[in-house]
């Protein structure tokens, strides 16, 4: 049994809660974090693909945006395996270890 202590006019008392409140009380608060769960869980499985849907959205309306201002998205951009940047010297190096004399 739980004592509670409480305060009124000044004076003291000591009260128990019976064991049937406070599994009621824990049966409560089951229930409304089962519920929490529930509306969450709802909530994120109808949001979630809200929120890509929009997301994708946004992304190919920005694309189409700074393709129709003339800007390159892909400049300066190397495929792999493809031609290197005019800039880049390309050149295969070897390593030579001496002994130290000369």
């Amino acid at each position: 049994m739980l004592r509670i202590e409480t305060v009124s006019n000044g004076r003291r008392s000591t009260t128990t809660l019976p064991g049937w409140a406070m599994g009621l009380a824990g049966v409560a608060a089951l229930g409304l974090g089962l519920v929490v769960l529930t509306i969450g869980a709802g909530l994120a499985l109808i949001l979630a693909p809200i929120v890509v849907g929009a997301v994708f959205f946004a992304r190919w309306r920005l694309k189409k945006a700074l393709r129709e201002a003339g800007i390159d998205l892909n400049a300066g951009r190397v495929p792999p395996g493809g031609p290197a940047s005019p800039g880049v010297i390309d050149a295969e190096y070897k390593v030579i270890d001496g002994d130290g004399r000369r």
